[in-house]
């Protein structure tokens, strides 16, 4: 409801101690497309993390530093539902 998204899990293909960092780095905020998609409970895809998506979505200078530091490229988001309901 606040435009931001706590990440419950999170995997990197050959380094684990980047998927630790993006879930410590959360909670994210969202775009209000992103939200509606995540509220609907469709998977989405975010193809190039811009420099400008990287600054929208960091809290501090201190964050947007991290988030630089682990060269993300891409990422898929996936809400978690359960009997038709969204649990995250």
């Amino acid at each position: 409801p606040d435009g931001r998204l706590r990440p419950t899990a999170a995997t990197h293909r050959t380094n684990p101690d980047i998927a630790r960092t993006l879930l410590a780095l959360g909670p994210y905020v969202i775009s209000a497309a992103l939200a509606q998609a995540y509220r609907s409970g469709r998977a989405f895809v975010i193809e190039t993390f811009t420099e400008e998506l990287l600054a929208a979505t960091a809290t501090s200078k201190a964050d947007l530093h991290a988030r630089r530091s682990l060269d993300l490229r891409s990422s898929l988001v996936v809400p978690l539902v359960a009997d038709a309901r969204l649990l995250g």
